[in-house]
């Protein structure tokens, strides 16, 4: 049933976060045929067809020989291939002679171009001849190839027999290939010749080809081995031909010598090409390679210790010239995005570099303040930059050398130099990347004590505090009391706490008898001030009076809370020792704290009074109304009660609209005209006509929360009609009510009125107390809603939706059916509650089809759900 309860598109969209967990995607794909296509973009975008040496020849493994089985069995699979990397698994320091045919399936297939969907090609760990050929060959059987990249290649001159030469016999010259256009067809966009040893005149004829390819605009052409006295393909070159359109650019330079002598010839090179850089006035990212490998490689072959022990200093003079070329004016690079520095030794050779990091810093970032933590300013050079890499490129060598042991220990002091290299505010921006995986950060902020409050402000940002019920008494549960325990041991981390829940877990239909003193602990510290930086605090399920001291105490307590909320909560009249009650001995009356400023003094922006099953007297609720019109920053208020009493609606949304009008940003309340017998009241729909005429007061909403409710009338309907069922039988429901769509179009009235009401409007929600199935009557209203809040479509082809002028930041509508779930579950169990699923499915693909696909066509996010 699940294509049918859901769009395609979500069920799309949920299958795309299992991009990486390919055994997941390949039981979905057995699911339903209408999966397989996401499925297998998945599964197949990026293929890897690896080769390995047997005999002195190469041959494909085993898993590329299964690939290529099921290719024929089912070569629609080909379609699905976007990126396409060939390993031949070659040493490019040993010669294997073998034939040309070893190339295998993988190339025929290139070259006869069954990957029709690629993308994306890359060919590694091979020796070859020929490479301006084979990139023009490349590009001819594949012309919508957006990458081309070839890494760990040693090019030969000449045909060879060495390697794979992936030989091809073209029909015409390269000069005349060019001639008659067929480079301009190409859409190749990213070039890459990386760790190759490649011949001058070869390289150079293959930079004069990729000047042919118009749409061309990023290159990482450097060789692994630079030669001391001739730099194969030079960046100069290279910057000269293609600086206009360049958006990357990955480059190398050097300036030490084997024996580890700076030559003066390559430092006049490096300078020059540097100082060539901001030529490139389009770039967006570049990648700067800093080798001395030759000298490392001596270095390692003559028996030093290159990662224990004395180990060479290199002069921070390129980091110095790099930065010389990014401080240049009028400012080189605009849109400037991204830098990586890889340096081809290990990073403790480079430990004299601190003030040249932190000159590169500077200018990327700006400046820090001097006070109790580095601050970095926002640059004005590049302020479009958002990312630094820098990456020791030795690792293979040091395995070749050394083993695994020497790896870990190049890893080691990679992170030690670490935090001396990098600003620590580019640390503390990739650690928010992780702020939803806890466990991860908890392991972070053992790494080093500086990046303990970047992690604590994720891992004790939102703090739950649970309670359960136990011998009719409220005690805190096992995790809660870790936490205080936690807290015992280190009281800091309640500095780190901005959002707090306490749930009280109480069942607000009964009162078991319990005293006060079972707020517990977490109440005492939110009275003591120990919340320090808390902005939110919600507290619910529980049985309470005295709301508005409550509230006044909590804002006294903490005056920069900024939001307020009260959920599942059950009032009663006068002192009480049913739920927990929260006590506060205040030392003053409410009416005193507020003659004395005290609510002028808060930061309380957003309160909240969800769900309140309210057995108070109207004055009470009056009085907190009262009470928050003190609150001058109190913008954004959400008051109604879980069964409003049909003879005294106690939080009449009038009211507050004329307390709060002119500067409200958000509303949510509470209207309805239904009885619990299913009459209309005349009364409660004059009522609702009346709260809805005044909403237009409220110039300044952002976002409205509008709640109809006839949960009465449900609650009586299900218990009327609740049959006795055998066991293992489901119930059927008799053919539901239909409500009159008055409600929506008394609401439409008011959308509709001039001027235009809401003229800042983004976020609309409809909560229906009742099931979607008794809306069938409402398609019309719904399409008038529509039409209001997004404009007219235009007839042809196609639904257009054209953007209202109304309400020209509306952006998202949520339909939601609220608590129904709940009393489903309570009348029929869980049999029931399918029942009502399946209905929710009918609704949706039956008369809200056309109203989701037409808001859908406008782009705006709808969201239909049973809470």
């Amino acid at each position: 049933m699940v294509p049918h309860s859901l769009p395609l598109e979500t069920i799309e969209f949920t299958l795309d976060f299992l991009r990486d967990d390919f055994k997941a995607l390949a039981k979905c794909s057995l699911v339903c045929r209408a999966l397989l296509p996401t499925c297998r973009t998945h599964l197949y975008g990026h293929v890897s067809l690896s080769h390995e040496i047997n005999n002195n020849k190469t041959v494909e493994t085993s898993q590329t020989k299964r690939f290529f089985q099921l290719v024929d069995v089912n070569p629609a699979i080909l379609v699905y291939i976007r990126d396409l990397t060939l390993d031949y698994g070659q040493s490019i320091f040993q010669n294997p002679p073998i034939d040309a045919r070893d190339a295998g399936i993988a190339w025929d297939y290139v070259l006869r171009g069954r990957f029709s969907s690629l993308r994306a090609l890359t060919l590694c760990s091979v020796t070859m001849s020929g490479l301006r050929d084979l990139t023009m060959v490349v590009t001819e059987a594949l012309p919508e190839l957006e990458s081309l990249s070839f890494s760990a290649v040693q090019v030969l001159d000449g045909p060879t027999t060495y390697g794979v030469p992936l030989s091809v016999l073209s029909p015409w010259r390269p000069e005349d290939w060019v001639s008659r256009g067929r480079a301009a067809r190409s859409k190749l966009r990213a070039f890459g010749v990386v760790d190759v040893y490649i011949d001058i005149a070869e390289l150079s004829s293959l930079v004069s080809l990729l000047e042919e390819y118009p749409q061309l605009d990023s290159l990482d052409i450097r060789p692994q081995l630079p030669h001391a006295n001739e730099f194969p393909g030079d960046p100069r070159l290279i910057i000269s031909a293609f600086a206009p359109r360049l958006r990357h650019f990955g480059v190398l330079v050097y300036d030490i010598t084997d024996d580890g002598v700076v030559l003066e010839e390559n430092r006049e090179r490096l300078e020059g090409v540097l100082s060539n850089l901001p030529h490139c006035g389009s770039l967006r990212s570049l990648c700067v390679h800093y080798s001395c490998f030759g000298f490392c490689l001596s270095t390692m072959m003559s028996g030093q210790q290159v990662l224990t022990g004395s180990t060479p200093q290199l002069d921070p003079f390129f980091l110095d010239k790099l930065c010389d070329a990014l401080s240049s004016h009028p400012q080189p690079f605009p849109h400037f995005e991204e830098l990586t520095i890889a340096l081809h030794n290990p990073l403790n050779w480079i430990r004299d570099w601190n003030d040249a990091f932190d000159r590169l810093a500077g200018v990327l970032v700006g400046g820090r303040s001097t006070g109790n933590a580095p601050v970095a300013e926002g640059a004005t050079l590049y302020p479009k930059f958002r990312r630094l890499e820098i990456c020791a490129s030795v690792s293979g060598l040091v395995r070749l050398m050394y083993g695994n042991k020497s790896v870990e220990d190049a890893l080691a002091a990679g992170i030690q130099m670490a935090p001396h290299m990098i600003p620590l505010e580019t640390i503390e921006h990739t650690l928010h990347f992780l702020r939803d995986d806890l466990r991860t950060l908890a392991k972070c902020s053992l790494v080093c004590r500086a990046l303990l409050p970047t992690c604590r402000t994720h891992l004790y940002r939102d703090i739950s505090l649970t309670h359960q019920v136990v011998n009719y008494k409220t005690v805190e549960t096992s995790r809660t009391e870790l936490f205080f325990q936690i807290v015992d041991a280190d009281p800091s981390i309640l500095l780190y706490a901005r959002t707090l829940t306490l749930d009280y877990g109480q069942d607000l239909f009964q009162s078991p008898a319990e005293g006060a003193r079972e707020a517990g602990r977490a109440w005492k510290y939110v009275l003591r001030r120990c919340f320090p930086s808390l902005r939110s605090l919600t507290i619910c399920y529980l049985t309470t009076s005295g709301l508005s001291d409550l509230t006044a105490a909590i804002t006294h307590f903490l005056p920069e809370l900024e939001s307020l909320s009260f959920r599942d909560l059950q009032v009663l009249e006068g002192p009480t020792d049913f739920g927990a009650p929260l006590f506060v001995n205040a030392p003053w009356s409410t009416g005193e704290w507020v003659a004395r400023g005290g609510p002028a003094r808060s930061n309380l922006r957003a309160f909240s009074l969800v769900d309140l099953y309210n057995e108070v007297a109207g004055s009470e609720l009056s009085e907190l109304v009262s009470l928050l019109g003190h609150y001058p920053q109190l913008d954004s208020i959400d008051i109604r009660p879980q069964m409003p009493r049909p003879d005294d609606l106690t939080s009449d949304p009038r009211h507050l609209i004329a307390e709060f009008a002119p500067r409200l940003r958000h509303f949510g309340f509470l209207v309805g005209d239904i009885t619990g017998d299913g009459a209309v009241s005349a009364e409660d729909r004059e009522r609702m006509e009346s709260i809805l005429a005044a909403l237009p007061r409220c110039r300044s909403l952002r976002s409205l929360c509008v709640h109809y409710s006839c949960l009465g009338y449900y609650l009586c309907t299900m218990m009327a009609i609740t049959p006795t069922l055998m066991p293992g039988e489901r119930s059927r429901p008799a053919l539901p009510p239909q409500l009159s769509p008055f409600f929506l179009d008394a609401f439409c009235e008011v959308l509709s009125s001039t001027p235009a009401p809401f003229p800042l409007l983004e976020e609309l929600v409809i909560v229906l107390h009742n099931p979607l199935t008794w809306l069938r009557n409402w398609a019309d209203a719904l399409d008038r809603l529509a039409g209001l809040l997004i404009g007219d479509w235009a007839p042809g082809d196609g639904m257009v939706a054209e953007r209202a002028t109304r309400f020209p930041r509306f952006r998202r509508l949520e339909i939601c059916a609220s608590t129904i779930s709940a009393m489903v579950r309570l009348m029929y169990d869980d049999n029931g509650l399918e029942d009502a699923r399946m209905q929710i499915r009918e609704v949706k693909e039956g008369f809200l089809r056309p109203i989701l696909e037409r808001f859908k066509e406008a782009g705006i996010e709808v969201d239909v759900k049973v809470t």
